[in-house]
């Protein structure tokens, strides 16, 4: 098998208990349909905090993504992706990141976005914008991003399908947690999908399973 490699989970002290499960949760489950479940290590570093160096704790990582002068409330998730990237045991342990953090989330070409996941490295996801005081749908959205940008991660969506839709980067057009949401109603019905019929469409799950076969 190829690609594979732990994943690293992390998210700050304001992520709630029903966020972790949610988390925690959509890992599992992508892991499963990607048929790689008995082969990736999960490793739930939660909360976390092992220094005051740079790398070493959560709030570093989220002070590198925060520019107050360019948004005073948010955090640049591209900043952080990149320090994903960068950090000194990506080289001694290879692994896959998901970092989940409560605060709002930006891009360098976006005024805000869900979450980013890049290729073979990792995702950035906030649940800022599912608050909404109902525990069991802020559970089920954010689950759905997970398995959508992990999605990402695992090599979804293949750029060569003539069924892709472009908005903010390559997404399914099936009846697929990989079609692109560009709202919380949009993210809804993506989720209501997912929990009505199957999680991704036939294509996607093929593909998914090529990224480790």
């Amino acid at each position: 098998m190829k690609n594979i490699k732990p994943i690293f989970v992390a998210y700050d002290s304001k992520i709630q208990q029903h966020d972790i499960r949610a988390i925690l949760d959509g890992i599992a489950a992508i892991l499963q349909i990607a048929l790689v479940a008995g082969h990736i290590e999960v490793k739930n570093f939660g909360s976390w905090n092992n220094g005051n160096q740079p790398y070493e704790n959560i709030g570093w990582y989220v002070q590198r993504g925060y520019n107050p002068r360019v948004r005073r409330n948010q955090i640049d998730a591209g900043a952080v992706l990149t320090e994903c990237l960068n950090e000194p045991w990506q080289k001694t342990i290879p692994h896959y990141d998901v970092m989940v953090l409560s605060h709002d989330l930006y891009t360098e070409d976006n005024n805000f976005v869900f979450g980013i996941g890049q290729r073979g490295l990792g995702t950035i996801i906030s649940p800022f914008r599912y608050r909404c005081g109902d525990v069991a749908v802020e559970y089920e959205l954010l689950k759905t991003a997970v398995i959508h940008e992990l999605g990402h991660v695992f090599g979804l969506v293949d750029n060569s399908r003539k069924d892709l839709d472009y908005r903010l980067g390559s997404h399914c057009k099936n009846r697929c947690t990989m079609r692109q949401g560009m709202n919380v109603d949009e993210w809804a019905e993506i989720t209501n999908d997912r929990i009505k019929y199957e999680t991704f469409c036939p294509r996607c799950i093929n593909d998914l399973q090529k990224f480790f076969a």
